[in-house]
């Protein structure tokens, strides 16, 4: 009876070991996927401000040539802007090409197709809220699921070291 008993408490801590380690793993994906989120954010807000760089670009050529033509400006401020021009054209590549490696990620880690007319939601400038180191640890301490499966583990450890003294 004693043995059972034993045997039965072993396998109740080896699994709260295993839902301990299967929160742990769940929580990794949604930290994995809130920093796919703001990466694929900053990426989109990048995308539009080297848009809006490229353009603005685009017009300081287009009026840098027409000074030249009316000979107000010399061909260096022509070249000054075209320079200008591939520079925040390089920009505005990196930016996308860092967007579509952040949807690649997305798209691997949740599976979801990439729909380029859509957006993703949220606001990339929204400010965490403050934290509290002494919350922050209570809160870590009460619900990690790490220490959560250590303890579990720790349990189960103890658990068969006393099935063993039962038995000899």
């Amino acid at each position: 009876p004693e043995k059972k008993r034993l045997s039965e408490s072993i396998s109740h801590s080896e699994i709260q070991r295993l839902e301990s380690d299967l929160k742990q793993i769940k929580q990794g994906v949604l930290n994995d996927i809130r920093t796919l989120h703001l990466r694929g954010l900053r990426s989109e807000k990048e995308v539009a401000i080297t848009d809006h760089l490229v353009a603005s670009a685009q017009k300081g050529l287009q009026l840098s040539n027409e000074l030249l033509q009316a000979r107000e400006v010399s061909r260096a401020d022509v070249l000054q802007a075209e320079v200008e021009l591939e520079s925040t054209l390089i920009l505005n590549h990196r930016a996308r090409e860092s967007q579509e490696a952040a949807w690649r990620e997305i798209m691997a880690l949740t599976g979801v197709h990439r729909d380029p007319a859509k957006k993703l939601s949220g606001k990339l400038d929204a400010l965490p809220p403050t934290l509290v180191y002494q919350d922050c640890l209570s809160q870590l301490l009460s619900q990690s699921p790490e220490v959560s499966s250590a303890l579990a583990a720790i349990e189960t450890a103890k658990r068969k070291l006393e099935r063993q003294s039962v038995e000899s």
